[in-house]
């Protein structure tokens, strides 16, 4: 609060010690001096202070101040600040400071969260060459000794491999350094996304129909250790939704967990069970119904997620066949029994779990019908556009050129069943299609034969009355 002003005379800063205090002999007197050092000012202050009294020899002193100088440093990444694990990142530093380094520029970092063997590297933007640093008492030192730092922005580029096992904010500092400059920490907002490795170990079969229940059994193995929100997410619409998704730790469902459904996912929270994904890997088993609709291969995958993991995908490898029924009767009166060698008009009812995709075939055995008329087919009962099936490996093949749908469709068949058959007919059609599980229908029909009774002789021949013959 005592302290007075100096002043500035001729360039230079007077201070008026004599309203202050007295010099006398033998005596010390302790004077203190406040000022600032100038901003560009590195190293050595080099400053002479004189110090003048009335009838006094002027007396000069240089104090041993040495200024350090100050980095200022703005940081970003190029490209982004998000770094898949494995990979390595850009960190762009815009490097300034008031005053002039002369010596000893370092940049350096800590190896532990990087790869290992694997230092930072440094360049300018002009260079299209790297340069490595050197290691040292576990450290990455990168030698910026060609760089000066003053008030003329320096821009330079430091690569970083983030250690594989990293997850999340990595948390490397980078320390600027040079001889009389105090150290500058910087921290690159660089956050690494793990990644999986997904294997499929065990499951039901590749081929399956529709209705029944899948297993997935799938193995984990991570780059690093997961820290929250694994789950393992599943397209609601390629589902059966009814029968529910649910996983667990083994192939037997009883003891699984149910997964929740939204209006587009079912999500498994592993996590609930304390699941961690990591590098030593997890089994998981998933049990699912593809959805009933569903034709060929199934297009589902499982996504993996956790938090600061990439989404981590793998396919089911399902082929679904879909499931045909059938319905037939006679045409027009629904006859259960119909006479040997009669022209019969069968009427047909096809539906299908779903729509599909090709192949549709209708197959009669050529030992069952008669081979005068073979199999005739339409798409109406008066047979205005028919075809007649073709006879190819002992069996009347009939294209039907129309998908089996949930809507079913309806075909009209005309044929003779075969005269050497008597009681249950032994017609089937058999129904396939692409990706289809074959379908073996037998009509509810019973061949009546007919009898011819005539006597060949008797005896007597003109029997009386009352007389045996």
């Amino acid at each position: 609060a005592d302290a007075t002003a100096c002043d500035t005379v001729s360039g230079q800063k007077i201070c008026p010690l004599w309203k202050l205090t007295r010099f006398y002999r033998n005596t010390d007197t302790d004077v203190y001096l406040w000022f600032v050092p100038a901003l560009s000012t590195v190293g050595a202050l080099g400053a002479t202070f004189t110090w003048n009294c009335t009838y006094f020899q002027p007396a000069t002193h240089i104090p041993p101040v040495k200024v350090l100088g100050a980095f200022r440093c703005a940081i970003k990444m190029m490209n982004s600040s998000i770094v898949l694990s494995g990979n390595s990142v850009v960190a762009v530093l815009n490097i300034t400071s008031p005053g002039s380094s002369k010596s000893g520029e370092l940049i350096s970092a800590p190896l532990a969260p990087l790869a290992a063997n694997t230092g930072l590297l440094w360049k300018t933007p002009s260079s299209s060459v790297w340069q490595n640093c050197s290691t040292l008492n576990g450290w990455s030192v990168c030698n910026l000794s060609t760089l000066h730092f003053s008030q003329i922005p320096t821009v330079v580029w430091v690569q970083i491999t983030p250690n594989p096992a990293s997850v999340g904010v990595l948390g490397l500092p980078l320390n600027l350094s040079a001889d009389n400059f105090t150290t500058l920490q910087v921290w690159p907002p660089i956050e690494v996304m793990a990644v999986s490795r997904l294997a499929i170990v065990n499951r039901t079969n590749t081929t399956m129909c529709s209705g029944e229940r899948a297993m997935l059994e799938v193995k984990i193995n991570s780059s690093g250790v997961s820290t929250g929100l694994e789950r393992i997410v599943l397209d609601y619409a390629k589902t059966y939704p009814q029968a529910g998704v649910r996983w667990g730790f083994t192939a037997s469902e009883t003891s699984a967990w149910a997964c929740l459904a939204d209006t587009k996912n079912f999500s498994c929270d592993l996590s609930t069970q304390g699941v961690r994904f990591s590098p030593r890997g997890i089994d998981v088993d998933t049990f699912f119904t593809p959805a009933l609709s569903t034709v060929g291969p199934l297009n589902l995958s499982l996504v993996f997620r956790a938090v600061n993991f990439l989404d981590t995908v793998i396919g089911t490898g399902i082929t679904v066949l879909a499931v045909l029924t059938a319905t037939s009767q006679t045409f027009p009166l629904n006859m259960t029994r119909v006479a040997s060698g009669s022209l019969i008009t069968l009427q047909c009812n096809i539906t299908s779990t779903g729509t599909t995709a090709g192949g549709e075939l209708l197959t009669v055995p050529q030992y069952s019908v008669d081979g005068s008329v073979g199999v005739v087919l339409a798409r109406n009962a008066t047979f205005s556009v028919a075809q007649t099936c073709v006879l190819a490996n002992n069996t009347y093949q009939c294209p039907l050129l129309q998908a089996f749908t949930q809507a079913g469709q309806t075909l009209f068949l005309r044929f003779v069943p075969s005269s050497s058959t008597i009681g249950p007919s032994n017609v089937t059609l058999t129904f396939t299609a692409k990706w289809t599980q074959p379908l073996v229908h037998k009509p509810a029909l019973a061949i009546v034969g007919e009898l011819s009774v005539y006597s060949v002789a008797f005896s007597p021949s003109a029997p009386f009355s009352g007389d045996l013959a």
